[in-house]
């Protein structure tokens, strides 16, 4: 009875209250390349405190650089509501790779507008420099609150089988029809936040590039679509198979 009356309660919930797994599955220690990938999603948001207490936005998130050089280029931020600069952005797990990486000597990062860090010492204070001793703005992004999704359920009966079995047909169906509804605008808050930062056509093509690959793949095909955007694809229609091969990694180059 106990747990009827549970299940019971949870009917009564609104929608938004029944939880579900984030966009692609997390390991316990994100990599760069996830982090760069949700950055680039929008999970992170697109307004910031910078660590000079400026207030940062970013107008556009630009491209994946894929060539030598800071992650994202043709990207623009705007600082305490100026107009945009323009430029590239990088984005490191610790503030002080900005200086182990080479980048403080590096003429190539001379265009840098922002520098997106996860952790940091309290003291001594870093601060991000180019070649030309321009300082860089530098933000801080948090990630404690993207946890590990959990498990995904074995094909058999679990604990919900003997309480579910007592639930009427109409009571289960709500349960269904609850959970769907969450999903969808969980979805639709996705897409929507996709279209406003790269456009409806670009968000469309992410989205279907996400679907394809289904729970095993997700992050790959993330980053393939986010690397390759639409634009790139239509302009080179005759080389298609060969940008997506090659990004994907099934391109010997040796053999040429």
């Amino acid at each position: 009875m106990e747990k009827t009356h549970l299940y019971l309660q949870i009917l009564s919930r609104e929608p938004d209250r029944i939880g579900e797994g984030i966009w692609f599955p997390l390991s316990k220690k994100l990599s760069e390349i996830e982090i760069q990938a949700r950055w680039f999603s929008g999970e992170f948001g697109r307004k910031f405190k910078a660590e000079d207490g400026s207030q940062i936005e970013v107008v556009q998130f630009g491209v994946w650089n894929r060539e030598a050089g800071p992650d994202f280029s043709e990207a623009a931020i705007s600082i305490n509501g100026g107009s945009p600069v323009r430029g590239y952005i990088e984005l490191d797990l610790d503030v002080r790779d900005w200086e182990r990486h080479g980048h403080v000597s590096n003429p190539a990062y001379e265009s840098v507008i922002l520098h997106v860090f996860i952790h940091h010492r309290p003291s001594p204070l870093f601060f991000t420099h180019t070649v030309g001793n321009r300082n860089v703005p530098q933000v801080q992004v948090e990630i404690h609150e993207f946890e590990p999704t959990p498990p995904i359920a074995c094909a058999k009966s679990g604990r919900c089988r003997p309480v579910l079995n007592r639930l009427r047909d109409e009571q289960i169906e709500a349960i269904l029809r609850s959970a769907a509804q969450y999903r969808m605008k969980k979805k639709a808050a996705r897409f929507a936040r996709l279209s406003e930062l790269h456009g409806e056509d670009e968000a469309l093509y992410q989205s279907l590039a996400v679907t394809l690959g289904y729970k095993a793949n997700k992050l790959p095909f993330t980053l393939i679509a986010q690397r390759i955007p639409l634009r790139m694809l239509l302009q080179n229609k005759a080389d298609v198979d060969s940008i997506l091969f090659g990004i994907g990694g099934f391109l010997d180059y040796g053999i040429f």
